[in-house]
């Protein structure tokens, strides 16, 4: 199954790049076959492979929101391989495509997908026993998740900023990070205006406390 919803994926970009299997086979060096059995899930190919198809997909001239797009769908591609490489047991592979991923959510400006990318990796250096790049990921993970809050609560969409700056307390209290309940006072303050939503009431009590606690300990 994995394999199968990784060649979707890459049909998917090769579609909306333009290329029929013909073309995009030449272009990475591989026979078309191998392109439509790996697009249907009955190769599994090796890394050189998908290497070969994400420098011709990330290569591919499109502009303005056509390319953001794109970029956005090729980075849950490349979180996906990071995944296959995890079930196949290679733990090298499987960070390249996750800081690829992250990369390419940058590009895309997929502020959620940043935030799921950085949650992998702090898993992954926990799993390293590299506590350190854990928390530095975590933390990233929280502020990504803030300015996430900060773009939703500034268009109306309320629930959706009261769940994201509900991860980021609970980041904050798991990293010990003062300058993440620091980081939301803008979004408590703009969501005051929805006092009486129940999701606003849960964040903004647990923000009054954390932000009580935090004014204890400093900066």
């Amino acid at each position: 199954m994995a394999w199968r919803n990784l060649g979707r994926t890459l049909a998917e970009l090769r579609l909306a790049a333009g290329y029929t299997q013909h073309v995009f086979a030449g272009l990475v060096q591989y026979g078309r076959s191998s392109v439509a059995n790996t697009e249907t899930g009955r190769q599994q190919s090796g890394r050189s492979f998908w290497v070969r198809c994400d420098a011709v997909l990330h290569g591919t001239r499109a502009e303005g929101e056509t390319l953001r797009e794109l970029r956005r769908v090729e980075a849950r591609w490349a979180e996906f391989a990071s995944w296959t490489a995890d079930n196949l047991g290679d733990a090298r592979d499987a960070s390249y495509w996750l800081r690829h991923a992250l990369s390419l959510s940058h590009q895309a400006d997929d502020d959620q997908m940043i935030s799921y990318v950085l949650m992998r990796q702090a898993q992954h250096a926990v799993e390293r026993r590299d506590p350190d790049s854990a928390l530095t990921y975590r933390q990233d993970e929280g502020m990504t998740r803030t300015w996430l809050a900060t773009a939703y609560v500034l268009r109306g969409r309320i629930e959706e900023t009261a769940e994201q700056a509900d991860k980021v307390l609970t980041l904050a209290a798991e990293t010990g990070s003062v300058r993440l309940t620091q980081a939301l006072r803008r979004v408590d303050a703009e969501l005051a205006a929805y006092r009486s939503q129940p999701p606003v009431q849960r964040f903004r009590a647990r923000y009054a406390l954390a932000a009580q606690i935090s004014g204890r300990i400093g900066t």
